[in-house]
């Protein structure tokens, strides 16, 4: 039995779905229906109920699954040590992350990672849903929120801070904001999230705690849109450091209240790495968090 028919089937087991399999793997969705056929065969049992809306494993397919999957673990573990032992990280890494922090973070370091580990496949998916890691077999996620499952490891990668900001041309033509409170008199540019399109949070260097209502005419998807938005002086916007420092160095935004902490939820807010936790860590995992830590912390 061809170990990668067992991944295939593997793959379908989590996804449910032939075609995600077959977008995945670049191929048509017929050969992963031919390949779960052949397996099938070879077992002289059936390991999925098809119709035409639904892929479920059958009583069969879960006992196999309990089966295979061990097995192609074990598989990967005596490759991973072998590489190891030559001093060589290869597969594919799968990794997760904000359009954000992928964008303006991450990216910049890609080719110094590349350069360190050439035989090393990266498949990052730039998305501002939390995709789920187990379904979309994803290695390691870097989240702006820490993930509350058992199954999965998470490490604070570093605290961010958020800043309320605008650009010198949006404050020169409204009224002047000396505390929190005139945010209510402006124009604010509302993320497309509940808890950050009604009210920010502010705590003074005293620790006094008020949440101040905002509005405004632009909501969106996007940080980076907001950040577009906010240099173009269509309002002030509530962003993470990580994304503004560059910005308010150049004098390109204004950072409105640098004494204050802000958040639209909590004020511990930072960047966690998260991955599935089992028994052995794969080295291009291993290698990534390590690389992470260095450069990004």
């Amino acid at each position: 039995m061809e170990t990668d028919l067992l991944r295939i089937f593997l793959s379908v087991a989590n996804k449910g779905s032939f075609a995600a399999v077959a977008k995945e793997r670049n191929v048509d969705p017929s050969s992963i229906s031919r390949a779960i056929a052949t397996l099938e065969s070879q077992l002289d049992a059936r390991l999925f109920q098809r119709t035409t809306r639904s892929l479920t494993l059958t009583e069969a397919g879960h006992l196999f699954l309990a089966r295979a999957k061990p097995i192609c673990d074990e598989l990967e573990i005596a490759r991973d040590e072998l590489a190891s032992f030559q001093k060589k990280v290869s597969g594919k890494l799968r990794i997760s992350t904000s359009v954000a922090f992928g964008q303006t973070c991450l990216l910049p370091h890609l080719p110094i990672f590349r350069d360190l580990y050439p035989d090393l496949q990266i498949d990052l998916k730039l998305s501002d849903q939390n995709l789920d890691l187990i379904s979309n077999e994803i290695d390691l996620a870097i989240r702006l929120n820490p993930l509350s499952d058992n199954r999965f490891i998470r490490s604070r990668l570093k605290h961010t801070r958020y800043r309320v900001v605008a650009a010198p041309n949006y404050l020169s033509k409204n009224p002047p904001l000396s505390t929190p409170a005139d945010l209510e008199q402006h124009e604010c540019l509302l993320f497309d999230l509940p808890q950050y399109q009604d009210f920010w949070n502010f705590k003074d260097g005293q620790g006094k705690l008020s949440q101040i209502p905002i509005s405004g005419n632009l909501t969106m998807s996007n940080a980076l849109a907001i950040k577009e938005c906010a240099l173009r002086g269509l309002g002030i916007a509530l962003l993470a450091d990580w994304m503004v420092e560059k910005d308010i160095q150049d004098g390109k935004l204004v950072d409105l209240f640098p004494n204050h902490e802000v958040s639209a939820e909590e004020f511990d807010t930072g960047i966690w790495i998260i991955y599935p936790d089992r028994a052995f860590l794969p080295s291009k995992t291993r290698v990534m968090i390590d690389f992470l830590k260095d450069n990004l912390k």
